[in-house]
């Protein structure tokens, strides 16, 4: 079998992927600033405790985010239910 010349992979290259469809993407959601006082408060941490998330990250490039702003995401799983994580959106 013939492997495909340049213009092909060119041609796949321009092809666009939402990879907030994809079934192993969590659900990433931007936490208004009222949520993001309250989280802080909660759990008595600052932004810099958080974990980071890179502002240029596919599956939040649609939310238009902020340095500083936090991810909310939420993993589901079959065996353990689900989860929410927090992230600080930072450039990395």
């Amino acid at each position: 079998m013939k492997v495909p010349s340049g213009p092909f992979l060119v041609t796949m290259a321009k092809k666009r992927f939402d990879v907030g469809k994809h079934a192993l993407v969590p659900e990433h959601t931007k936490a208004s600033e009222k949520e993001k006082e309250a989280l802080l408060a909660q759990y008595n941490v600052e932004l810099q405790n958080l974990p980071m998330i890179n502002k240029k990250d596919p599956a939040i490039k649609h939310l238009n985010v902020r340095l500083g702003d936090i991810i909310k995401i939420v993993r589901q799983s079959p065996t353990a239910g689900t989860f929410v994580f927090y992230r600080v959106v930072v450039n990395a």
